[in-house]
């Protein structure tokens, strides 16, 4: 993983795309590798897991579930092309490694915007939720109530408004920034 982003500037990327469309919403920040695995070690994803992080920047969520984990897949949407294309250059990396070939297979990633993009196979999702507020929080809480296969979400620095899940831990993780909380929410009816 460390191997991976060695000459990968996450930040640097995040400002040169956000020159010309900045908003509160597009701050960057990135996950702590052992932090982050030690999160999603709480939910034991597995092969039926099909796992999104929604705004994945340079992917390190994305490749770190799929490298430790045997999900099904790991997919994450990222917004801005300069982030998008430095994660698709992670994950070709990976697959030119022949002990992690196989996961390479199982990452994916998306331009364009999650509130837009289908998301009806995931069953786990990441938001790094913190700098999200008022109608684009509600739009995300309201998009993510109605995904059917979905039964686990994880939220950094604040928990969901949704009608259909609950938040059953909360946590602290490791993130560039810092140390703030982590939300695990799962689905109310997959609770009985």
């Amino acid at each position: 993983f460390h191997q991976l982003y060695q000459t990968s500037n996450g930040f640097m990327l995040s400002q040169e795309a956000r020159r010309n469309h900045n908003s509160m919403e597009y701050v960057y920040g990135e996950i702590e590798f052992f932090s982050f695995i030690a999160l999603l070690s709480l939910l034991k994803p597995n092969e039926n897991t099909v796992f999104y992080d929604l705004g994945s920047g340079t992917g390190k969520a994305v490749l770190a579930c799929g490298l430790v984990f045997p999900v099904h897949k790991s997919i994450g949407i990222e917004l801005f092309p300069e982030l998008y294309l430095d994660s698709c250059r992670q994950v070709k990396q990976l697959a030119t490694m022949k002990q992690y070939a196989e996961q390479a297979k199982k990452i994916k990633f998306i331009l364009g915007d999650f509130t837009e993009v289908n998301l009806n196979d995931a069953t786990l999702i990441f938001i790094n939720s913190t700098a999200f507020f008022g109608s684009i929080w509600e739009n995300i809480c309201s998009k993510i109530d109605r995904l059917p296969n979905l039964n686990t979400i994880i939220t950094t620095s604040k928990a969901l408004s949704c009608v259909h899940f609950k938040v059953v831990k909360c946590t602290k993780v490791a993130m560039s920034w810092g140390v703030v909380f982590a939300y695990i929410h799962v689905r109310k009816d997959f609770l009985t």
